[in-house]
């Protein structure tokens, strides 16, 4: 509150007069000594643009100029953007010297020729390149000599826990990730694929894969008990890689084969799948929410039947390995502590005959070329060719000439 009859005054805004201001013109002057005359440069140096775009924030401990490392955050970079923009043309990667930390074992000698484990330096020629990968497809089809029906890898049985089914599934498309190849659009996307199927790299084993594997051979002794109530003669066989002569670049190891002269050999297939750890494969629907039960496998049709879906990857499994096998029928257990579906499975031919066309040719211009260039565990996008066709003749020219002198 302020007194009545007084007024409030900031002298802060009050003008200064002459004899209040400091002294200035009484003071001594500045001081005159010149020194050399320097070069502009000198005045203004340039500015250390090469440290400033090199430079790493991080402590000395924590920088790693890994080529793998960088050309790894480089491929994050540009697979990390929905669309393509010039900057990410920029972003040049550099290879080194990669070698394998367990050499990979390659059973049939004949391909162990073919296959450098170690490899260095720049990528390889291209047409040295296309030669190799044209012998390399030939010398597969060398099994038509030997086999003319479906035959078992030998020592591939134990599937995940035997290092020749690793060997072997290398250099084949599998039945497992038929839909997955078939899906492999963008360069990004295929170099992910082969580092993991082809190299073994950035490997993953979810709580789900787990689950399955502990899993199975419990659902496999339910299925047969529930097998020999119709058929008491009935046996089931466990398999490693299998494959076809007619196309041999493609291979399926399934969970075991049915032999009964009441119902028929057949394929088995067994999934165990971890969201219905506690709940009951034939009442699905109570178990799960419904995005669960949208990318769920099973369905049921109007009849109230649980059925396959067609756009399943089990479904594009179930159908390569019954056409590698050469049967027209599969059980699919779908398995769980508190029950178990069966459903019966037919081969369906004119689904396979279109997918079989494309999986070879993936096969051919993608898989045999990056098994020469090697370029994917150095976290560089693949390269795909197109090289000279089969030929039919084993006894062509061209290729025993290159045969010989390169072996």
């Amino acid at each position: 509150m302020q007194p009545l009859g007084f007024k409030k005054i900031d002298f802060r805004k009050m003008s200064v007069t002459c004899t209040g201001r400091e002294c200035y013109w009484n003071k001594a002057p500045r001081p005159k000594n010149p020194g050399i005359i320097k070069e502009k440069g000198d005045y203004y140096p340039k500015r250390d643009t090469e440290r400033r775009a090199t430079f790493d924030p991080r402590a000395k401990r924590f920088q790693n100029e890994d080529v793998d490392i960088v050309a790894r955050l480089l491929s994050l970079l540009k697979t990390s953007q929905d669309t393509k923009s010039l900057w990410s043309l920029q972003l040049k990667t550099a290879a080194k010297k990669y070698e394998f930390n367990t050499p990979i074992v390659i059973s049939d000698p004949i391909f162990a020729d073919l296959i450098v484990d170690n490899y260095d330096g720049p990528p390889r020629d291209t047409e040295t390149v296309k030669v190799q990968c044209s012998i390399f497809f030939w010398l597969m089809h060398w099994v038509r000599n030997y086999h003319r029906t479906t035959l078992e890898l030998q020592n591939t049985r134990g599937q995940t826990e035997n290092g020749f089914w690793y060997s072997e599934r290398c250099v084949r498309v599998t039945a497992s990730v038929a839909k997955q190849v078939l899906g492999l659009t963008s360069p990004e996307a295929k170099m992910n694929f082969l580092r993991k199927h082809m190299w073994g790299l950035d490997k993953f084993e979810s709580p789900g894969m787990i689950y399955g594997k502990e899993s199975e051979p419990i659902a496999r002794e339910e299925y047969i008990k529930e097998i020999r109530k119709e058929d008491p003669q009935a046996t089931v066989r466990e398999m490693g890689t299998c494959i076809n002569p007619d196309f041999p670049q493609l291979s399926c190891s399934p969970d075991g084969l049915l032999f009964s002269e009441v119902l028929g050999d057949r394929l088995l297939e067994i999934k165990c799948p971890v969201v219905l750890a506690e709940g009951d494969p034939n009442h699905f629907e109570q178990f799960l929410h419904q995005k669960q039960k949208w990318n769920f496998f099973l369905k049921r049709n109007k009849h109230g039947s649980l059925e396959l879906k067609k756009t399943s990857q089990y479904y594009y499994q179930i159908q390569m390995s019954m056409a590698i096998l050469n049967l027209t029928l599969c059980d699919f257990v779908v398995w769980s502590k508190n029950g178990m579906v069966k459903l019966t499975i037919n081969f369906d031919m004119s689904f396979w005959q279109e997918k079989k066309k494309r999986l070879m040719a993936i096969h051919r211009s993608l898989f045999v070329p990056e098994h020469f260039f090697m370029r994917t565990p150095r976290f560089l996008l693949p390269q795909e060719l197109t090289y000279p066709e089969f030929h039919e003749d084993h006894e062509d020219v061209y290729f025993v000439n290159h045969v010989e002198g390169d072996m």
